[in-house]
Protein backbone atom coordinates (compact mmCIF):
# COMPACT_ATOMS: atom_id res chain seq x y z
CA UNK A 1 0.00 0.00 0.00
CA UNK A 2 1.50 3.51 -1.37
CA UNK A 3 0.14 5.53 1.91
CA UNK A 4 -1.18 4.22 5.19
CA UNK A 5 -4.24 5.82 6.60
CA UNK A 6 -3.98 7.07 10.14
CA UNK A 7 -6.53 8.18 12.48
CA UNK A 8 -5.42 10.93 15.18
CA UNK A 9 -7.76 11.39 17.95
CA UNK A 10 -7.15 13.80 20.39
CA UNK A 11 -8.54 12.70 24.19
CA UNK A 12 -11.95 13.85 25.37
CA UNK A 13 -11.45 13.03 29.18
CA UNK A 14 -8.54 12.45 31.74
CA UNK A 15 -8.13 9.48 33.66
CA UNK A 16 -5.43 8.66 36.56
CA UNK A 17 -2.14 7.52 36.06
CA UNK A 18 -2.54 3.98 33.72
CA UNK A 19 0.35 1.27 33.44
CA UNK A 20 0.92 0.26 30.07
CA UNK A 21 2.55 -3.14 29.01
CA UNK A 22 6.35 -2.26 27.90
CA UNK A 23 6.66 1.27 29.05
CA UNK A 24 5.90 1.36 33.01
CA UNK A 25 3.70 3.69 35.25
CA UNK A 26 2.41 6.62 32.66
CA UNK A 27 0.32 9.51 32.99
CA UNK A 28 -2.76 10.19 30.66
CA UNK A 29 -2.31 9.47 26.71
CA UNK A 30 -2.75 12.27 24.96
CA UNK A 31 -3.46 10.94 21.18
CA UNK A 32 -3.90 7.33 19.67
CA UNK A 33 -2.74 6.67 16.45
CA UNK A 34 -3.41 3.60 14.34
CA UNK A 35 -1.46 2.27 11.25
CA UNK A 36 -1.88 -0.37 9.34
CA UNK A 37 -5.86 0.51 9.24
CA UNK A 38 -7.91 0.97 6.30
CA UNK A 39 -11.44 2.77 5.89
CA UNK A 40 -12.54 -0.58 3.94
CA UNK A 41 -12.57 -4.50 4.97
CA UNK A 42 -14.04 -7.20 2.71
CA UNK A 43 -16.34 -9.47 4.37
CA UNK A 44 -13.79 -12.32 7.17
CA UNK A 45 -10.78 -9.82 6.86
CA UNK A 46 -8.71 -9.85 9.64
CA UNK A 47 -8.34 -5.95 11.54
CA UNK A 48 -4.53 -5.94 12.45
CA UNK A 49 -3.01 -2.35 13.05
CA UNK A 50 -0.37 -1.24 14.88
CA UNK A 51 -0.85 1.45 17.84
CA UNK A 52 1.37 4.96 18.56
CA UNK A 53 0.52 6.03 21.89
CA UNK A 54 1.84 9.91 22.73
CA UNK A 55 1.76 11.10 26.43
CA UNK A 56 0.43 13.92 27.88
CA UNK A 57 3.32 14.22 30.38
CA UNK A 58 5.84 14.11 27.80
CA UNK A 59 4.02 14.95 24.61
CA UNK A 60 7.96 13.60 22.77
CA UNK A 61 7.51 10.00 23.77
CA UNK A 62 5.86 8.19 22.05
CA UNK A 63 5.37 4.20 22.70
CA UNK A 64 4.52 1.42 19.74
CA UNK A 65 2.39 -1.52 19.77
CA UNK A 66 2.34 -3.72 16.92
CA UNK A 67 0.16 -6.36 15.76
CA UNK A 68 -3.24 -5.41 17.65
CA UNK A 69 -6.00 -7.35 16.27
CA UNK A 70 -9.05 -5.13 17.01
CA UNK A 71 -11.53 -8.04 16.62
CA UNK A 72 -10.28 -10.29 19.33
CA UNK A 73 -7.96 -7.28 21.60
CA UNK A 74 -5.07 -9.22 21.25
CA UNK A 75 -1.51 -7.45 21.91
CA UNK A 76 -3.29 -4.22 23.24
CA UNK A 77 -1.68 -2.64 25.99
CA UNK A 78 -3.22 -3.68 29.35
CA UNK A 79 -6.65 -1.86 30.08
CA UNK A 80 -7.40 -0.98 26.36
CA UNK A 81 -10.67 -1.32 25.71
CA UNK A 82 -12.36 -1.95 22.05
CA UNK A 83 -15.31 -2.30 20.88
CA UNK A 84 -17.42 -2.45 17.22
CA UNK A 85 -14.77 -3.88 15.39
CA UNK A 86 -16.17 -6.64 13.24
CA UNK A 87 -15.81 -7.95 9.73
CA UNK A 88 -18.46 -11.38 9.92
CA UNK A 89 -20.86 -9.18 7.28
CA UNK A 90 -21.04 -6.34 5.55
CA UNK A 91 -22.06 -2.68 6.73
CA UNK A 92 -21.02 0.16 7.92
CA UNK A 93 -19.83 0.23 11.26
CA UNK A 94 -18.16 3.09 13.89
CA UNK A 95 -15.39 0.95 16.17
CA UNK A 96 -13.83 2.78 19.65
CA UNK A 97 -10.44 2.20 21.38
CA UNK A 98 -9.99 3.48 24.60
CA UNK A 99 -6.62 3.50 26.49
CA UNK A 100 -4.91 5.56 29.24
CA UNK A 101 -7.98 8.17 29.32
CA UNK A 102 -7.70 8.94 24.97
CA UNK A 103 -10.91 7.55 23.45
CA UNK A 104 -10.52 7.18 19.32
CA UNK A 105 -13.55 6.73 17.28
CA UNK A 106 -13.22 4.78 13.87
CA UNK A 107 -15.64 4.78 10.96
CA UNK A 108 -15.35 2.04 8.91
CA UNK A 109 -17.06 0.03 6.12
CA UNK A 110 -17.45 -3.83 5.21
CA UNK A 111 -18.26 -4.97 2.11
CA UNK A 112 -19.13 -8.31 0.21
CA UNK A 113 -16.48 -7.87 -2.55
CA UNK A 114 -14.12 -5.47 -2.95
CA UNK A 115 -12.19 -4.77 -6.51
CA UNK A 116 -9.02 -4.25 -6.53
CA UNK A 117 -7.31 -2.29 -10.29
CA UNK A 118 -4.35 -1.63 -11.27
CA UNK A 119 -4.30 -0.41 -15.01
CA UNK A 120 -6.86 1.45 -17.17
CA UNK A 121 -9.03 -1.13 -18.81
CA UNK A 122 -9.66 -2.82 -14.90
CA UNK A 123 -10.55 0.70 -13.44
CA UNK A 124 -12.95 1.46 -16.38
CA UNK A 125 -14.72 -2.30 -15.78
CA UNK A 126 -14.97 -1.61 -12.32
CA UNK A 127 -16.57 1.83 -12.98
CA UNK A 128 -18.91 0.05 -15.45
CA UNK A 129 -20.23 -2.59 -12.36
CA UNK A 130 -20.24 -0.03 -9.20
CA UNK A 131 -19.40 -1.37 -5.73
CA UNK A 132 -15.75 -0.64 -3.61
CA UNK A 133 -13.31 -0.28 -5.95
CA UNK A 134 -9.42 0.07 -4.84
CA UNK A 135 -6.67 1.70 -6.88
CA UNK A 136 -3.27 -0.48 -6.18
CA UNK A 137 -1.16 2.24 -8.19
CA UNK A 138 -0.99 5.23 -10.15
CA UNK A 139 -2.92 5.27 -13.49
CA UNK A 140 -2.15 7.00 -16.78
CA UNK A 141 -5.20 6.96 -18.89
CA UNK A 142 -5.92 6.98 -22.60
CA UNK A 143 -9.46 8.60 -22.76
CA UNK A 144 -11.99 9.72 -20.17
CA UNK A 145 -13.34 7.10 -17.74
CA UNK A 146 -17.47 7.03 -17.90
CA UNK A 147 -19.09 5.83 -14.64
CA UNK A 148 -21.68 3.31 -15.14
CA UNK A 149 -22.99 2.36 -11.72
CA UNK A 150 -23.02 4.01 -7.83
CA UNK A 151 -19.62 3.51 -6.43
CA UNK A 152 -16.67 4.28 -3.61
CA UNK A 153 -12.96 4.72 -4.79
CA UNK A 154 -10.19 4.30 -2.25
CA UNK A 155 -7.28 5.61 -4.74
CA UNK A 156 -4.73 4.79 -1.52
CA UNK A 157 -3.36 8.04 -2.42
CA UNK A 158 -2.21 7.10 -6.04
CA UNK A 159 -2.94 9.17 -9.15
CA UNK A 160 -5.55 8.90 -11.93
CA UNK A 161 -3.98 11.38 -14.47
CA UNK A 162 -4.98 12.36 -18.04
CA UNK A 163 -1.90 13.36 -20.13
CA UNK A 164 -1.67 15.46 -23.10
CA UNK A 165 -1.68 12.63 -25.34
CA UNK A 166 -5.10 11.46 -23.98
CA UNK A 167 -8.26 11.36 -26.28
CA UNK A 168 -10.38 12.64 -23.66
CA UNK A 169 -10.90 16.31 -21.73
CA UNK A 170 -12.43 15.00 -18.50
CA UNK A 171 -11.04 12.46 -15.78
CA UNK A 172 -14.31 11.13 -14.96
CA UNK A 173 -17.67 11.65 -16.92
CA UNK A 174 -20.71 11.13 -15.41
CA UNK A 175 -22.77 12.23 -18.12
CA UNK A 176 -22.86 14.80 -21.30
CA UNK A 177 -24.32 18.11 -21.09
CA UNK A 178 -24.31 18.02 -25.39
CA UNK A 179 -27.69 17.18 -26.26
CA UNK A 180 -27.64 13.38 -25.98
CA UNK A 181 -28.49 11.60 -22.39
CA UNK A 182 -25.10 9.35 -21.93
CA UNK A 183 -25.88 8.47 -18.00
CA UNK A 184 -26.96 4.90 -17.31
CA UNK A 185 -30.38 4.95 -15.97
CA UNK A 186 -29.13 3.58 -12.80
CA UNK A 187 -26.61 6.33 -12.14
CA UNK A 188 -29.64 9.25 -13.38
CA UNK A 189 -31.64 9.34 -9.73
CA UNK A 190 -30.63 8.87 -6.50
CA UNK A 191 -26.83 7.53 -6.89
CA UNK A 192 -24.24 7.78 -4.13
CA UNK A 193 -20.77 8.28 -5.33
CA UNK A 194 -17.81 8.17 -3.26
CA UNK A 195 -13.74 9.21 -3.95
CA UNK A 196 -11.74 8.35 -0.89
CA UNK A 197 -8.27 9.53 -0.98
CA UNK A 198 -7.41 10.08 -4.56
CA UNK A 199 -5.67 12.08 -6.67
CA UNK A 200 -7.41 12.95 -9.91
CA UNK A 201 -5.02 15.55 -12.74
CA UNK A 202 -4.47 16.53 -16.20
CA UNK A 203 -1.09 17.21 -17.59
CA UNK A 204 0.14 20.78 -17.99
CA UNK A 205 -0.34 21.54 -21.22
CA UNK A 206 -3.58 19.49 -22.47
CA UNK A 207 -5.57 21.41 -24.36
CA UNK A 208 -9.98 21.68 -24.59
CA UNK A 209 -12.53 22.21 -22.41
CA UNK A 210 -11.10 20.34 -19.27
CA UNK A 211 -13.04 18.76 -16.35
CA UNK A 212 -12.18 16.66 -13.36
CA UNK A 213 -15.48 15.51 -12.76
CA UNK A 214 -18.16 16.11 -15.07
CA UNK A 215 -21.94 15.64 -13.85
CA UNK A 216 -24.93 16.27 -16.04
CA UNK A 217 -28.68 14.97 -16.12
CA UNK A 218 -27.58 13.51 -12.41
CA UNK A 219 -30.64 14.22 -10.48
CA UNK A 220 -31.01 13.59 -7.06
CA UNK A 221 -26.92 12.00 -7.04
CA UNK A 222 -24.87 12.16 -4.09
CA UNK A 223 -21.38 12.95 -4.20
CA UNK A 224 -18.90 12.83 -1.32
CA UNK A 225 -14.89 13.20 -1.39
CA UNK A 226 -12.72 13.10 1.18
CA UNK A 227 -9.11 13.61 1.20
CA UNK A 228 -9.06 13.82 -2.44
CA UNK A 229 -7.20 16.67 -4.78
CA UNK A 230 -8.81 17.32 -7.86
CA UNK A 231 -6.30 19.76 -10.60
CA UNK A 232 -7.05 20.92 -13.87
CA UNK A 233 -4.90 23.49 -15.40
CA UNK A 234 -7.56 25.22 -17.38
CA UNK A 235 -11.12 25.04 -17.36
CA UNK A 236 -13.10 23.20 -14.29
CA UNK A 237 -12.22 21.02 -11.54
CA UNK A 238 -15.67 20.03 -11.15
CA UNK A 239 -18.62 21.12 -13.11
CA UNK A 240 -22.77 20.31 -12.68
CA UNK A 241 -24.59 20.93 -15.55
CA UNK A 242 -28.13 20.86 -16.33
CA UNK A 243 -30.18 18.21 -14.88
CA UNK A 244 -28.56 17.13 -11.74
CA UNK A 245 -31.40 18.76 -9.98
CA UNK A 246 -31.17 18.49 -5.75
CA UNK A 247 -27.87 17.15 -6.11
CA UNK A 248 -25.82 17.37 -3.07
CA UNK A 249 -21.86 17.46 -2.88
CA UNK A 250 -19.70 17.40 -0.19
CA UNK A 251 -15.82 17.87 0.05
CA UNK A 252 -13.71 17.37 2.84
CA UNK A 253 -11.36 16.06 4.87
CA UNK A 254 -7.90 18.23 3.63
CA UNK A 255 -9.21 17.88 -0.69
CA UNK A 256 -8.36 20.47 -3.04
CA UNK A 257 -10.08 21.24 -5.92
CA UNK A 258 -8.40 23.38 -8.85
CA UNK A 259 -8.43 24.71 -11.41
CA UNK A 260 -9.99 27.96 -13.67
CA UNK A 261 -12.60 27.25 -11.29
CA UNK A 262 -13.03 24.42 -8.05
CA UNK A 263 -16.49 24.10 -8.64
CA UNK A 264 -18.95 25.57 -11.03
CA UNK A 265 -22.71 24.59 -11.11
CA UNK A 266 -26.08 24.80 -13.53
CA UNK A 267 -28.76 22.90 -11.68
CA UNK A 268 -31.10 23.81 -9.50
CA UNK A 269 -31.80 22.91 -5.92
CA UNK A 270 -27.88 21.99 -5.32
CA UNK A 271 -25.87 21.82 -2.05
CA UNK A 272 -22.33 22.47 -1.82
CA UNK A 273 -20.62 21.36 1.49
CA UNK A 274 -16.82 22.44 1.85
CA UNK A 275 -15.23 21.30 4.87
CA UNK A 276 -11.50 21.60 6.20
CA UNK A 277 -10.37 21.82 2.35
CA UNK A 278 -8.54 23.96 -0.23
CA UNK A 279 -11.05 25.03 -3.38
CA UNK A 280 -8.76 27.61 -6.16
CA UNK A 281 -9.19 28.92 -9.52
CA UNK A 282 -6.37 30.56 -11.50
CA UNK A 283 -7.50 32.44 -14.19
CA UNK A 284 -4.66 32.63 -17.55
CA UNK A 285 -6.67 34.74 -19.59
CA UNK A 286 -6.80 38.66 -21.13
CA UNK A 287 -9.78 40.69 -20.05
CA UNK A 288 -12.92 40.38 -21.94
CA UNK A 289 -15.60 37.51 -21.56
CA UNK A 290 -12.94 35.49 -19.22
CA UNK A 291 -13.86 36.71 -15.61
CA UNK A 292 -14.60 34.21 -13.48
CA UNK A 293 -14.20 32.40 -9.72
CA UNK A 294 -12.69 29.44 -7.29
CA UNK A 295 -16.83 29.00 -6.97
CA UNK A 296 -19.03 30.09 -9.60
CA UNK A 297 -22.86 29.45 -9.36
CA UNK A 298 -23.91 30.16 -12.85
CA UNK A 299 -27.02 32.23 -14.37
CA UNK A 300 -30.74 31.24 -13.38
CA UNK A 301 -33.74 30.54 -14.93
CA UNK A 302 -34.24 34.55 -15.84
CA UNK A 303 -30.91 33.92 -18.56
CA UNK A 304 -33.10 32.15 -21.22
CA UNK A 305 -30.35 32.14 -23.70
CA UNK A 306 -28.34 29.67 -20.80
CA UNK A 307 -31.16 27.14 -20.00
CA UNK A 308 -30.93 24.87 -23.76
CA UNK A 309 -27.17 23.80 -23.33
CA UNK A 310 -26.40 24.65 -19.53
CA UNK A 311 -29.33 24.87 -17.77
CA UNK A 312 -30.01 27.47 -14.50
CA UNK A 313 -28.69 27.16 -11.18
CA UNK A 314 -31.04 28.64 -8.79
CA UNK A 315 -31.52 27.93 -5.24
CA UNK A 316 -28.45 26.88 -4.87
CA UNK A 317 -26.58 26.92 -1.52
CA UNK A 318 -23.18 26.33 -0.13
CA UNK A 319 -21.83 25.80 2.79
CA UNK A 320 -17.77 26.33 3.52
CA UNK A 321 -16.59 25.13 7.04
CA UNK A 322 -12.84 25.84 8.20
CA UNK A 323 -11.63 26.40 4.34
CA UNK A 324 -8.50 27.64 2.62
CA UNK A 325 -10.55 29.58 -0.96
CA UNK A 326 -8.03 30.86 -3.04
CA UNK A 327 -8.19 33.52 -6.56
CA UNK A 328 -5.40 33.50 -8.67
CA UNK A 329 -4.87 35.57 -11.57
CA UNK A 330 -1.76 35.72 -13.88
CA UNK A 331 -3.40 37.51 -16.90
CA UNK A 332 -6.16 40.87 -17.23
CA UNK A 333 -9.44 38.87 -16.21
CA UNK A 334 -10.59 39.15 -13.18
CA UNK A 335 -10.60 35.98 -10.85
CA UNK A 336 -12.58 36.36 -7.71
CA UNK A 337 -12.67 33.74 -5.04
CA UNK A 338 -16.76 33.37 -5.39
CA UNK A 339 -18.88 34.75 -8.22
CA UNK A 340 -22.89 34.29 -7.63
CA UNK A 341 -24.50 34.85 -11.27
CA UNK A 342 -28.33 34.92 -10.28
CA UNK A 343 -30.54 36.34 -7.15
CA UNK A 344 -31.50 33.18 -5.65
CA UNK A 345 -28.54 31.27 -4.62
CA UNK A 346 -26.60 32.27 -1.29
CA UNK A 347 -23.19 31.23 0.15
CA UNK A 348 -22.71 30.75 4.24
CA UNK A 349 -19.56 30.54 6.04
CA UNK A 350 -19.24 28.77 9.21
CA UNK A 351 -15.90 28.26 11.35
CA UNK A 352 -12.38 29.86 10.38
CA UNK A 353 -11.85 30.71 6.59
CA UNK A 354 -9.20 32.08 4.71
CA UNK A 355 -9.77 34.13 2.20
CA UNK A 356 -6.87 34.50 -0.74
CA UNK A 357 -6.65 37.31 -3.67
CA UNK A 358 -3.48 36.52 -5.98
CA UNK A 359 -2.39 38.73 -8.54
CA UNK A 360 0.33 38.69 -10.52
CA UNK A 361 0.49 42.10 -11.65
CA UNK A 362 -1.24 45.44 -10.29
CA UNK A 363 -2.48 45.95 -13.68
CA UNK A 364 -5.21 43.66 -12.93
CA UNK A 365 -8.43 45.22 -11.78
CA UNK A 366 -10.33 42.45 -10.01
CA UNK A 367 -11.23 44.45 -6.64
CA UNK A 368 -12.95 42.27 -4.61
CA UNK A 369 -13.19 38.81 -3.18
CA UNK A 370 -16.76 38.14 -3.38
CA UNK A 371 -19.23 38.96 -6.12
CA UNK A 372 -23.13 38.49 -6.53
CA UNK A 373 -26.06 40.41 -7.31
CA UNK A 374 -27.21 40.84 -3.91
CA UNK A 375 -24.44 40.99 -0.65
CA UNK A 376 -27.17 39.67 1.71
CA UNK A 377 -26.56 36.54 -0.77
CA UNK A 378 -23.54 36.05 1.77
CA UNK A 379 -23.76 34.57 5.38
CA UNK A 380 -21.27 35.02 7.63
CA UNK A 381 -21.76 33.24 11.08
CA UNK A 382 -20.49 35.55 13.74
CA UNK A 383 -18.95 32.55 16.00
CA UNK A 384 -16.24 32.43 13.47
CA UNK A 385 -13.89 33.97 11.50
CA UNK A 386 -12.73 35.31 8.48
CA UNK A 387 -9.42 35.92 7.36
CA UNK A 388 -8.59 37.95 4.00
CA UNK A 389 -5.29 37.99 2.54
CA UNK A 390 -4.21 39.71 -0.63
CA UNK A 391 -0.65 39.94 -2.83
CA UNK A 392 0.53 41.36 -6.18
CA UNK A 393 3.81 39.85 -6.99
CA UNK A 394 4.43 37.74 -4.77
CA UNK A 395 4.41 40.85 -1.95
CA UNK A 396 1.62 40.25 0.81
CA UNK A 397 -0.17 43.81 0.87
CA UNK A 398 -2.79 44.81 3.62
CA UNK A 399 -5.98 44.30 1.81
CA UNK A 400 -7.67 46.98 3.51
CA UNK A 401 -4.81 49.20 2.54
CA UNK A 402 -6.94 52.12 0.41
CA UNK A 403 -3.84 52.29 -2.23
CA UNK A 404 -5.51 49.09 -3.63
CA UNK A 405 -8.64 49.33 -2.49
CA UNK A 406 -9.92 45.55 -2.07
CA UNK A 407 -13.06 44.70 -0.86
CA UNK A 408 -14.97 41.57 0.21
CA UNK A 409 -17.80 42.36 -2.26
CA UNK A 410 -18.78 43.74 -4.62
CA UNK A 411 -22.15 43.63 -6.89
CA UNK A 412 -21.19 42.02 -10.09
CA UNK A 413 -23.91 44.23 -12.05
Amino acid sequence: MKKLLSILLVAVMLFTATSLVGCGKLKDVNTISLTNAKEYYEVNDSMTVDFTLTMKDNPSVNVEYKNINLVTGKNAPNGTKITGFDTKTAGVRVGTIEVGGCKATFEYVVYEKVTKVSNESGLQTALNNGGAIVIQNDINLTKTLEAGAPFTMYGQGYKITLPTSAEGVTVINFGSRDGVDKVPAHLKDGATVEIVNTIMEIQEGKTGSLKGLQFANCKNMTVKLSHTTIKIPTYYAISIYKGCDNMNLTIKNGSTSAGWCGIQSWSPNVTINIENSTLSGANKYPVGSNNFAAIVINTGSSHTENLAKFGSADNNTVNITNCTLIANTTNTAEQHVIDIRNTSSKVNFYGNNIIKLVKTTVENKTNEYFWSENQNQYYFDTDGTMVYKYSVGGVEKDPTDSADTISVWSNRT
